[in-house]
């Protein structure tokens, strides 16, 4: 059992795993078991202005511990991000998207399922949920938008709409192709969240295909924690940031900044040139570039 408390200024994060008891101010706010589930509390009530302090009582042993066993180290504690966030009263919650693709697979069903939760303590109206899909280029794909629809105080509505994608870039570890798919809430005021999305087949049996071309994945990190070749597969494919080679004479590289809010002046920028495994240069390169843009840039 261990016991965590740290204070917090509003604006900080917060979300707690693992099973524990937590505490705002004090105040109890409510218990989590499974350390690998998500955990999350509304405490806009236990909040007040000025410094917030939060308290956690991460305990071991519980009745759910021995569904952890399987390539988890038994460590207890806090291992991973801990946020906190505010949201309007009326937001978008969740959202599920699946790509169905045909029995050539060539063309696909993009379904989409997304929940919209009202906080408030009454009942809002006129809602539509519209979302964009976009290719690499930043190019659109498709437009989907929904029917009007109202959601009850204190309540959550479920909104879904579907739409046929034709021969989309399809996803392989070769070729990750990823779209951009965002969604906008509208009403008076526009609300916007974003994910990326690949179209990819899982048929019956467990077998993996993309496209046709069968493929199987056997974990990133097998039980005695040595990390396999699909691990640099998910790190290729998820990077945020990519680089292609233009023209070698000349110094010019393509960079692709992927990052959907996070423009690249936030990061620096570091190049190294070798030849024969030694480092011939080196040096840093500030970069200027919008999330979602590419461009090309000139190395000394």
């Amino acid at each position: 059992m261990g016991y965590y408390s740290c204070a917090i200024q509003l604006g900080d994060a917060g979300i707690r795993r693992s099973a524990s008891f937590v505490w705002i101010n004090g105040k109890e706010v409510g218990y989590n078991e499974g350390a690998q589930e998500p955990a999350e509390y509304n405490i806009t009530e236990y909040l007040k202005p000025g410094k917030n302090t939060i308290a956690v009582n991460v305990y071991k042993y519980s009745d759910g511990y021995y569904l952890e066993d399987q390539d988890y180290w038994r460590l207890a504690g806090i291992f991973d991000d801990v946020w906190l966030f505010a949201t309007p009263g009326t937001h978008i919650f969740d959202w599920y998207a699946t790509t169905d693709l045909d029995k050539t697979y060539t063309d696909a069903r993009l379904d989409l399922s997304m929940d919209v939760k009202n906080y408030s303590a009454s009942t809002v109206n006129n809602f539509t949920l519209r979302t964009t899909l976009y290719d690499s280029d930043r190019k659109i794909v498709k437009t989907l938008i929904s029917e009007k629809f109202s959601v009850l105080a204190g309540n959550k509505q479920t909104v879904k709409i579907s739409d046929d994608i034709k021969n989309p870039a399809k996803w392989s570890a070769e070729y990750p192709n990823l779209y951009t798919l965002t969604f906008e809430l509208l009403n008076e005021l526009k609300k916007q969240a974003a994910l990326w999305l690949d179209f990819e087949e899982i048929t019956e049996g467990g077998k993996f295909y993309s496209y046709g071309i069968g493929a199987r994945t056997y974990g990133a990190i097998w039980p005695d924690r040595r990390p396999q070749p699909e691990m640099w597969q998910i790190k290729k494919s998820a990077q945020p940031v990519t680089a292609k080679l233009i023209s070698a004479d000349k110094g010019e590289v393509e960079i692709t900044n992927r990052y959907l809010f996070t423009n690249l002046n936030a990061l620096q920028t570091e190049w190294i040139l070798q030849g024969d495994g030694e480092v011939i240069s080196k040096g840093v390169l500030p970069v200027n570039l919008e999330p979602q843009k590419k461009a090309v840039v000139t190395f000394p």
